[in-house]
């Protein structure tokens, strides 16, 4: 915890003054589940900025003869850069980012429709993600919509997840 402190302040220490802060919280479907959060974006400079993003996913996989579902609190980084050169107006971005979520989790095997092997545990996923978004501003550039598509892996051993692709939409307010 003291960790994420220390980024989110050196990361507030960096913003440029003439850069928007934006709270914003949304959400994300893909076919396994969901992930749904907030979060506040700092802007770097003219055409970036860094999201630091709080979050709780769910997901459910099934295969032929197993199946598994897990929930948890994620949390994590993401950079967005804007290739459009509009100012702080609406425009396309591109972003990069790693999370990672505490997962509560539980499998089952089966054969012949009878389970032979379960657990339940936890498990720490990463998530190594790609999104690309555009922000809508409205209100006077005041309030933000921003739609995007994320294309992510999750990096873990204990579960069975691990391919994530979904469509997002968050709600934000700029200051």
């Amino acid at each position: 915890m003291k960790a994420a402190l220390v980024v989110a302040a050196s990361l507030l220490a960096i913003a440029r003054p003439a850069s928007a802060v934006e709270v914003s919280a949304g959400g994300a479907v893909h076919p396994l589940g969901f992930i749904g959060g907030a979060g506040i974006e700092l802007g770097v400079g003219d055409n970036s900025a860094v999201e630091i993003r709080g979050s709780f996913m769910a997901y459910q996989y099934e295969a032929t003869d197993y199946e598994e579902e897990g929930s948890g609190p994620m949390g994590g980084l993401r950079a967005r850069w804007y290739p459009q050169d509009t100012g702080n107006a609406t425009r396309l971005w591109l972003a990069a980012g790693l999370s990672s979520a505490s997962v509560d989790y539980e499998w089952k095997e089966y054969s012949d429709g009878a389970v032979v092997d379960s657990k339940e545990d936890t498990a720490m996923l990463v998530l190594v993600e790609a999104g690309v978004g555009y922000k809508i501003l409205f209100g006077d550039e005041r309030f933000v919509l921003d739609p995007q598509i994320l294309l992510g892996y999750f990096v873990s051993p204990d579960t069975e997840i691990d391919v994530l692709a979904g469509a997002g939409l968050s709600l934000g307010v700029r200051f």
